[in-house]
């Protein structure tokens, strides 16, 4: 149940398409690289990152990759900042994603928060879900 809340609530707020292999990698992966050297950003693609929040976990930065050509948001990224100075980068698929996708997010989850081995608590997928739903409302 606590994995249902956590992939169902918090994607669908984007919009309503599938995220891709490379876009859930470019969110997962990429856009670490292009924070650190200032290229690789994916073609055809922008993101829009709102404004960090501080949390007990550290700095919490939510961002959208979006699809230039459509002007739709494709996959969301969380940026975490912990305060040992670790950074970790999760990809957000959306909602009606292909499971395998959904449930790599999962992983890469709870590798980031070993707290959330078998989903994310209520109150975790709840500060996540405020977080995105901040983020979607600070857009339009």
């Amino acid at each position: 149940m606590k994995k249902f809340i956590l992939l169902v609530l918090l994607v669908p707020v984007f919009a309503s398409a599938q995220t891709s292999w490379a876009e859930y990698k470019f969110a997962a992966q990429g856009y670490a690289k292009v924070t650190d050297s200032g290229t690789g950003m994916m073609e055809g693609y922008k993101v829009v990152k709102e404004q960090p929040r501080q949390l007990s976990i550290g700095t919490v930065t939510f961002c959208r990759l979006v699809a230039t050509d459509e002007d739709k948001s494709v996959c969301g990224i969380i940026i975490v900042k912990q305060s040992n100075g670790s950074t970790h980068y999760l990809g957000l698929p959306l909602a009606d994603s292909a499971k395998e996708i959904l449930n790599q997010a999962l992983k890469d989850f709870e590798t980031v928060f070993p707290c959330a081995k078998g989903g994310l608590s209520e109150e975790g997928a709840a500060l996540l879900f405020n977080l995105s739903m901040g983020a979607v409302a600070e857009s339009q």
